[in-house]
């Protein structure tokens, strides 16, 4: 069964192939690499895109990540 979209957390092939499936447990996978408040940056992306411009939930992206 799919996840929800309302808990994705945008990652690139690789991140996805080799880090998250192969480690087993997201949570930990995601704290390893910096980020240990995967399900909050989810929420957050997921306000922004439904919110009336879900072009924020690219731009927070962007601010958030790069």
């Amino acid at each position: 069964m799919k996840a929800s979209d309302d808990f994705i957390v945008p990652l690139c092939h690789n991140c996805h192939m080799l880090g998250v499936e192969l480690a087993g447990d997201e949570t930990a996978w995601f704290a390893s690499n910096g980020i240990s408040n995967a399900v909050k940056i989810s929420n957050d992306i997921n306000k922004y895109y439904l919110s009336d411009n879900p072009e924020n939930a690219h731009d927070y992206i962007m601010r958030r990540f790069l």
